[in-house]
C-alpha cells in the first residue's frame, strides 16, 4: 500500500493586478519618500524643542513668582525699602520677561515714588507704558504724580486730561480736581478756572462740595445757587 504523503498548503497569493496596482501608486512618490521621511524628523525634533522650551519656560516663570513672593511683604515695612529696592532689581535683572518681573517693575516704580525718587520713578513708569493697556491708565495718573513732586505742575495737569476725558462717575471728578490744582499750581489761572466749571457740573459728594465751591469761587467762577429744598409742612391733626 503507498504510503500517504501530506500535501502543504499553498498561501493564497494576491491577484497579480492587486499588485500592479499599488506598484503604480506608489512609483510616483518613491523619489519624495526621503523627503517625507526628513520632514517628518525635522518636525519631531521640532515638537520636542517647543516642548523643552515649554518646560523651561514655564519652570523660570515658577521660580521668579517664589522669589517675588519672598519679597512683597517687605513692601509693608518702609524702614527696609531700601533693602526692598535691591531685591527688586535683582529679580528683574535675573528673571527678565517674566510676568513676575513685569510686576516687579510697577512695584520697583512705586517705591522710587515713595523714597521721594521722583525722576528715577517717572523714568521707571514711563518704561512701562503700552505694555498692558489695562494698566496705562493707573501709570498716567503715577507719572502725574511724580512731575507734581518734581514741581512740573503743568506736565502733571496735561496728563490727567486724557484720563478724565474718558472717566466717568466720582473717579472723573477726582481727576478734574487734581487737574485743576495743579493748573493753579502752574500759574494758569484761566485753564484751572474752566476745569473747576467741570466740576461743578459733575454730581459732588457732599463731603467735597464746600471744598469745591470755594475753590471754584476763589478761582472766579459763578457758582450755581443749589437749588431750595420745598418746606415740608406737618400734616394736620385730626380735630379733637
Amino acid at each position: 500500500m503507498a504510503k500517504m504523503r501530506p500535501r502543504r498548503r499553498r498561501l493564497p497569493q494576491e491577484p497579480e493586478e492587486v499588485l500592479t496596482l499599488a506598484q503604480r501608486l506608489i512609483a510616483p512618490l518613491q523619489p519624495y519618500l526621503k523627503w517625507v521621511g526628513a520632514a517628518a524628523v525635522v518636525l519631531a525634533v521640532v515638537l520636542a524643542a517647543w516642548a523643552i522650551h515649554a518646560r523651561l519656560k514655564e519652570g523660570r516663570q515658577e521660580r521668579a513668582a517664589a522669589a517675588l513672593a519672598l519679597v512683597t511683604p517687605n513692601l509693608a515695612k518702609p524702614e527696609k525699602d531700601a533693602e526692598t529696592l535691591k531685591e527688586l532689581e535683582k529679580l528683574i535683572q535675573e528673571h527678565q520677561g517674566t510676568p513676575a518681573a513685569q510686576e516687579a517693575e510697577l512695584l520697583r516704580a512705586n517705591l522710587l515714588y515713595r523714597l521721594n525718587r521722583y525722576a528715577d520713578a517717572a523714568s521707571a513708569y514711563r518704561s512701562l507704558l503700552g505694555r498692558d493697556p489695562a494698566l496705562d491708565p493707573f501709570i498716567q495718573e503715577s507719572l502725574s504724580y511724580c512731575y507734581e513732586g518734581l514741581g512740573e505742575f503743568r506736565q502733571a495737569a496735561d496728563l490727567l486730561q486724557p484720563l478724565a476725558e474718558k472717566a466717568t462717575g466720582d473717579y472723573r471728578g477726582e481727576l478734574l480736581i487734581n487737574r485743576a490744582r495743579l493748573l493753579e499750581r502752574a500759574g494758569d489761572r484761566p485753564a484751572a478756572s474752566q476745569v473747576w466749571r467741570q466740576v461743578l457740573e459733575q454730581p459732588l459728594s457732599p463731603a467735597l462740595e464746600p471744598y469745591v465751591r470755594e475753590k471754584a469761587g476763589a478761582a472766579g467762577v459763578s457758582l450755581p445757587v443749589p437749588a431750595l429744598q420745598p418746606a415740608v409742612l406737618p400734616r394736620p391733626g385730626k380735630p379733637k
